[in-house]
């Protein structure tokens, strides 16, 4: 399979990019945000990641991406901010960093851990054993 159409890898970038964000702005305040270039240009890049892997996801494997909630207004957010790049609201931005990704990360982690235990519980393809 293309890893690029694998699902589990697409929830991955997912999980990586919300990691970098949660990263960029531990122990920072919105003010300091404001004024950082830099790092709204970070949260602003991962965000647009973890929407194309969401719209992949949902021409892969629809019933994965339906079991993220909200996935489609995070595809639209990132639509968002690749087409509308020039009317950014930085505050809406922090918002989902703070508020709103936290909730996805675990439903990712979750969807995952779900896909590696059925992998766990799939027959073995040389002897036909559970793994």
């Amino acid at each position: 399979m293309n890893v690029r159409r694998d699902p589990r890898v697409l929830l991955l970038d997912i999980d990586r990019a919300a990691e970098k964000i949660a990263g960029y702005i531990e122990g920072m305040d919105f003010a300091t945000y404001a004024t950082s270039a830099g790092v709204q240009d970070q949260l602003e890049r991962n965000f647009i990641t973890i929407g194309e892997a969401l719209n992949r996801l949902s021409l892969v494997s629809p019933e994965l991406s339906e079991r993220i909630p909200n996935a489609k207004d995070i595809i639209g957010f990132r639509h968002k901010l690749v087409h509308g790049y020039d009317h950014i609201d930085a505050e809406i931005v922090w918002s989902a960093a703070v508020d709103d990704l936290p909730a996805l990360r675990k439903t990712v982690r979750s969807v995952l851990a779900g896909l590696d235990r059925a992998a766990d519980n799939q027959p073995s393809p040389q002897t036909g054993d559970r793994r």
